[in-house]
């Protein structure tokens, strides 16, 4: 049986402060706790200090790169559930490039709410099923 959705922790990742409000709020609205982080560096540390359950992560942050975070992440965390998100178009090569670097899904920031919900509580109960 999956845990209740408040004992996930999403890291959220993006270097616009109204976008990250946005979805900090959506997703807090539905439960879950969120530690929001404006910079890759941010992030990094967060995620040394806590367990988090999943992350969503802005594609370009800034002077940073959420590909390149993606991939320091899975150094240290391998299965920890990503979701990638831009706000180019979904035919944007960046969005084939995310799953090979290792996201595990990849999203316009256009796509519904109700979709993104959806997806992080496929991947919290993937990773459910996978844990000991």
């Amino acid at each position: 049986m999956s845990e209740p959705v408040a004992e996930h922790l999403i890291l959220l990742v993006d270097d616009e402060v109204a976008v990250r409000n946005f979805y900090q709020l959506h997703l807090e609205n539905n439960h879950f706790k969120v530690r929001p982080a404006s910079s890759a560096s941010e992030a990094l540390r967060l995620l040394d200090r806590e367990a988090v359950s999943l992350a969503v992560i802005d594609v370009y942050l800034g002077q940073d790169n959420g590909i390149d975070l993606v991939r320091r992440i899975r150094t240290f965390v391998p299965a920890l559930p990503i979701i990638l998100m831009s706000g180019r178009p979904s035919d944007d090569p960046v969005f084939q490039q995310a799953l090979q670097t290792g996201a595990d899904s990849v999203y316009s920031k256009t796509v519904p709410l109700s979709e993104l919900l959806k997806d992080i509580k496929r991947l919290l109960a993937r990773r459910n099923d996978t844990q000991p």
